[in-house]
């Protein structure tokens, strides 16, 4: 059986969220129209965390505003229908007024819910920065650990530190 990282490696349609690289790859106006599918690599998350992010990412990266468009139409047709039961409708121009109604609610709605998509995959593509500029942070860290004469290196003696105000050390 193949997991949804294995299979993004063989497929093009399909990208692997897996650094900042394939970030900004992803944010590319290009990549909308080759990809149908993105899957995120992050081992040091939990996979349920993994897989909530990678739904929301889905979701909003291809949103249409479908959803939102549907239930505006739905409302303004139902709000159409019972004023017209009470108030009655007045031959055809009610009718065609009603459809004008329908159509600026479609497209209203639709227009809404792509900018609402458009909004959260922003505040989306921030934490997946911070994320990842975190991770590679920590990487460098790890690798380039520092030595004991740490402060020192950095440039400011170690009593140097301790007359920094607001010093948490």
């Amino acid at each position: 059986m193949s997991t949804p990282v294995t299979q993004a490696r063989h497929d093009p349609s399909v990208l692997e969220l897996a650094g900042p690289d394939s970030l900004e790859r992803l944010r590319a106006s290009s990549t909308k129209r080759v990809i149908r599918s993105i899957v995120m690599v992050a081992p040091e998350l939990p996979t349920d965390a993994v897989r909530r992010l990678e739904r929301q990412l889905n979701r909003w990266y291809f949103a249409c505003g479908c959803e939102q468009g549907s239930t505006a139409v739905l409302v303004t047709l139902l709000a159409c229908s019972t004023t017209g039961i009470f108030v009655e409708f007045d031959g055809p121009f009610e009718w065609w007024r009603i459809v004008g109604y329908v159509m600026a609610a479609a497209l209203g709605g639709k227009a809404l819910g792509v900018a609402y998509a458009k909004a959260r995959l922003r505040g989306l593509y921030r934490r997946l920065e911070t994320y990842y500029g975190c991770r590679e942070l920590k990487e460098r860290l790890d690798v380039c650990s520092l030595p004991t004469n740490g402060p020192a290196r950095l440039g400011r003696a170690p009593q140097e530190l301790d007359r920094l105000p607001n010093n948490s050390m």
